[in-house]
């Protein structure tokens, strides 16, 4: 008898393949050395099927292609690094497969598969075998190839699929340079291979546990082979558009000359855009005119690749702090500086402050744009991931603040440092202070921490930064004052015509 795939089966077996990703982040993250030794596809990868299984959770679509619609949604608007762009486009190769489906026997399954590795293998502009496309292909051509038979018991497909899967995996070790070198398999590939033995597990037991919030312990292994450093492209470099009739191989073409890695996912709706890059200004600027970006963010792999070479080495005290905090960004490399991300809209764009919007380009969307620029501290998620990025090599921090009389991520940073208090002890400090004040603070507390003062010292040299520092900001006019409501339109009025510029302070 033949057995049909549902939406309520897919919904249970992709949250139990993300509840065996989040497991094992910390081995994803330690054999990552493709395509750069930066040590963040199993936080990636974990980090998007989380979001997917949790938004999940609330889904109640019955038929298969809404299910797997869903899914695809879900994947696009969290996917982070390569194998999180490539996932995405799985899913939504699967979505594509599944449509106008209610269910589906074995046979359109492997179809949908097949599709789906072959979208994923087009999004990516220079295919790598060896990675996570070989992976996907070698397992979705298993299914195809015993699939047709329709007395094939769907369990033992399943498990035989999953061998072919786990061999294609072990290949991967001979047919990348950089893996070979390394003695590890593809990160992105072992990633897809724990998806599959969380759906495997879920169809021999027909029960799925819930996502935690927080990473699982995991079957880590420490890397000792030796790891390739070269990083050419500083930047990953990410973003989300939405729009209409958006041309994905266009762009994809657009963007191969501005970096490696480049992958464009997505459907004429919406994509999800991923490359290296020296250039991410140039990046957003090109994915901007394709429709609105409604996401973006890039990240410093040459820190990541510090950062990760330390891993292990529990060095006694972190800084953190957010990013309105306005040190150079050579400080905040020297002296490891951990940043929490805050968010600039204009209208309907939102942009990741100091990742996704550097100071060059806020002033450029200031002239530009007809909105005025509204902020929003970080949400939890984030002072979360920076506070376990900081546990890593880390066993205590002190996450300087902006002044919590403005803004409320100094009770964000409270609340998550309770939550991670049994991976790290975070202190958190009000600054009372904010822009280059708050970066001349963080900046007195990481000089302590470098010349190896104790945890009392430090507090100590932080508490007279805080005491001493002042903040006088003059402005060339009152146009933006009054546009942003800190002066009324009256007094802007009377301002401009005495020639008045206000003197701006913190108390």
């Amino acid at each position: 008898m033949t057995a049909y795939l549902y939406g309520l089966g897919f919904k249970h077996a992709v949250i139990a393949g993300a509840q065996r990703v989040v497991q094992m982040r910390s081995h994803l993250d330690d054999i990552n050395v493709f395509p750069v030794p930066d040590a963040d596809t199993g936080t990636n990868v974990a980090f998007m099927m989380r979001s997917v299984a949790e938004a999940l959770a609330q889904c109640n679509e019955s038929s298969l292609a809404n299910m797997s619609e869903a899914v695809a949604h879900f994947a696009f608007m969290n996917a982070r690094g390569s194998s999180g762009a490539i996932l995405a486009q799985y899913f939504q190769g699967l979505a594509e497969g599944f449509r106008d489906l209610d269910n589906a026997d074995p046979l359109a399954v492997a179809k949908a598969a097949v599709l789906a590795a072959e979208l994923a293998r087009q999004a990516t502009a220079v295919p790598q075998e060896g990675t996570i496309l070989t992976v996907m292909r070698d397992w979705a051509a298993h299914l195809r190839a015993h699939s047709a038979d329709p007395s094939n018991n769907p369990h033992a497909l399943m498990e035989s699929s999953l061998e072919a899967a786990r061999a294609s995996l072990r290949s991967t070790t001979v047919k990348l340079e950089a893996l070979r070198k390394a003695g590890v398999v593809d990160a992105g590939g072992q990633a897809f291979v724990y998806m599959l033995e969380g759906a495997a597990s879920y169809m021999r037991s027909g029960t799925v546990e819930d996502i935690l919030l927080d990473v699982l312990p995991s079957e880590r292994a420490p890397i000792r082979h030796e790891v390739p450093t070269e990083i050419t492209f500083q930047f990953c470099t990410q973003a989300t558009v939405v729009g209409t009739g958006i041309d994905r191989n266009a762009l994809l073409a657009e963007l191969r000359g501005l970096g490696d890695s480049v992958i464009v996912a997505g459907s004429s709706r919406s994509i999800h855009l991923h490359i290296h890059s020296n250039d991410p200004d140039a990046v957003f600027a090109r994915a901007g005119t394709y429709g609105v970006i409604v996401k973006s963010r890039r990240e410093d792999m040459r820190k990541q690749h510090t950062v990760a070479r330390e891993r292990g080495e529990r060095r006694s005290i972190a800084i953190i702090t957010d990013s309105s905090c306005d040190l150079p960004e050579e400080d905040l490399n020297r002296y490891r500086i951990h940043v929490i991300p805050h968010t600039v809209t204009l209208g309907l764009d939102s942009y990741v402050e100091s990742t996704a919007l550097t100071s060059r380009m806020f002033y450029s969307l200031l002239e530009t744009s007809p909105h005025f620029p509204r902020t929003a501290h970080a949400g939890p998620a984030d002072f979360h991931r920076v506070f376990l990025d900081a546990a890593a090599s880390h066993s205590r921090a002190f996450a300087i603040m902006l002044s919590g009389a403005i803004s409320g991520a100094l009770a964000s940073a409270r609340n998550t440092a309770g939550a991670v208090k049994d991976r790290i002890d975070v202190q958190t400090i009000d600054s009372k202070s904010t822009s280059v004040g708050l970066g001349l603070i963080v900046l007195e507390a990481a000089r302590a921490v470098a010349a190896g003062m104790n945890e009392e010292e430090i507090r100590s040299r932080i508490a007279w930064a805080i005491r001493n520092v002042r903040i006088f900001v003059s402005v060339e006019t009152v146009e933006y004052l009054m546009r942003g409501g800190r002066v009324g339109k009256l007094q802007g009025l009377v301002a401009r015509a005495l020639g008045v510029k206000p003197i701006l302070t913190m108390s």
